[in-house]
């Protein structure tokens, strides 16, 4: 047995019971009942089995390189190594331990975002208004 057969044993054991729950939900008029059913199975033995896969695709030296460039990436998501703003929080320093200088440039970055923000939030109003005065004049072929 392989490792991964091992692993696949002990996720989906052989008395077939997901299958029988599988059936019972399709079986079921209750949609929003089925629904919730799918997503616990989904987020729970859904994720455990899609993450080992993951690891065992990455660190099988002989599955194609392109597998396991794309399992290494998916791993590294999951990890959030590749989130800005994953990587600014382990960055982060509390305020009390910031030196005025670092405090300073916190918020220039602070200030610098919230303009981009306000920015972003006119453009956005300016567009609605057109659309609006797109409307009350009859749209484009008015």
């Amino acid at each position: 047995m392989t490792k991964q057969q091992a692993t696949d044993d002990e996720i989906n054991p052989a008395d077939d019971t997901a299958d029988d729950e599988l059936d019972t939900m399709l079986d079921t008029d209750d949609v929003q009942k089925a629904r919730e059913w799918f997503r616990v199975k989904v987020r729970t033995k859904g994720l455990k089995v899609a993450l080992n896969a993951l690891i065992d695709v990455a660190a099988d030296s002989k599955a194609p390189a392109p597998a396991r460039a794309t399992a290494g990436t998916s791993l590294m998501r999951a990890a959030g190594a590749f989130s800005k703003a994953e990587e600014e929080a382990l960055e982060a320093k509390p305020v009390d331990q910031m030196t005025q200088a670092e405090m300073t440039r916190e918020l220039a970055k602070l200030r610098a975002r919230r303009l981009r923000n306000e920015r972003i939030i006119r453009r956005a109003s300016s567009v609605e208004d057109e659309d609006d005065e797109d409307k009350d004049v009859g749209g484009v072929f008015g």
